[in-house]
């Protein structure tokens, strides 16, 4: 199940709105960190249209494979085909930044503080953080340094963070705060993963990552399905679906959306139970407003 989408159209009006945020901002560039996957190069082409590339900075983050690491690298064929991306643009200003040294920094102090908290009955997950219970703490950690570059690097060259979290990523939490969530800008918003797919192959993103399986490559063998337990094309259908319903998380959902999508009510549960359980991601940040009421 998945909705009408004019892909020209979304183009068009992506680009207008890039152009004109961009001007209105006072600011001189787009800065984007570029993975190699599919979400980031559909981002880094809209712009480019959008801009042009000499108003851009692309930013590649691997981990370990530009400097010495703690822990197993990243995988060398996604910066691969981050550089593929920055081929196919053209005279694109890029540059890479090797996280592992801040990683490994910031993940040596927090191994000290588990071993301190360990007196509290507190566990030390550090002292196996590579296994998979454990692994997703690091990769955290990973995302959260790549936010730190990209705003440092925005805020040397007067540029805004455009980020490249699309609409299914967004609705099932798949995103960590403080991380790939911290933007100025967002453009993929509006769009689910089959969506996005659909811009890249008409903004002529190389095939070899239309092709690849999605990875934020946060450890050794790392996948966005195999961690979510849903293809990205089940989720769609179930989100696309969940919305056209009105009640995304509601019990109708729950009753309706496995014959209304076609797919085992197992799955469309999964998605749904998702999207509840990561609703304070997504929520405005609760502030107390204090308690001023006048006596007497």
């Amino acid at each position: 199940m998945m909705r009408p989408f004019d892909v020209q159209a979304n183009i068009d009006a992506a680009c207008e709105f890039l152009r004109q945020y961009l001007e209105a901002s006072g600011q001189q560039r787009y800065v984007t960190g570029l993975s190699g996957g599919i979400d980031s190069a559909v981002v880094a082409f809209l712009a480019a249209r959008a801009v042009g590339v000499e108003r851009m900075l692309l930013v590649r983050m691997p981990y370990g494979l530009a400097a010495k690491s703690e822990h197993p690298s990243s995988t060398p064929a996604s910066l691969a085909d981050a550089q593929r991306v920055i081929d196919a643009l053209g005279d694109v200003p890029n540059v890479t930044v090797d996280v592992a040294p801040m990683v490994d920094a910031a993940a040596a102090s927090l191994a000290v503080a588990a071993r301190s908290l360990r007196q509290w009955g507190l566990a030390d997950c550090w002292s196996d953080i590579e296994s998979a219970d454990n692994a997703p703490i690091l990769g955290n950690l990973k995302a959260r340094s790549r936010a730190v570059v990209l705003r440092g690097i925005a805020n040397q060259y007067k540029g805004l963070v455009l980020g490249t979290e699309n609409y299914t990523e967004h609705m099932v939490g798949y995103f960590t705060i403080g991380g790939d969530e911290e933007s100025d800008i967002e453009v993929l918003s509006p769009f689910v993963k089959q969506e996005v797919r659909a811009l890249a192959r008409a903004l002529g993103v190389p095939q070899a990552i239309l092709d690849k399986a999605p990875s934020a490559d946060l450890w050794t063998g790392h996948t966005d399905e195999g961690e979510l337990g849903v293809s990205y094309v089940d989720m769609d259908c179930v989100i696309v679906a969940a919305q056209e319903l009105g009640d995304p998380v509601g019990q109708r959902a729950y009753d309706e959306l496995p014959k209304a999508t076609g797919l085992q009510a197992s799955v469309v549960h999964r998605v749904l139970d998702r999207i509840k359980a990561t609703e304070f991601k997504r929520a405005a940040k609760p502030s107390f407003a204090g308690n001023f009421a006048r006596e007497g």
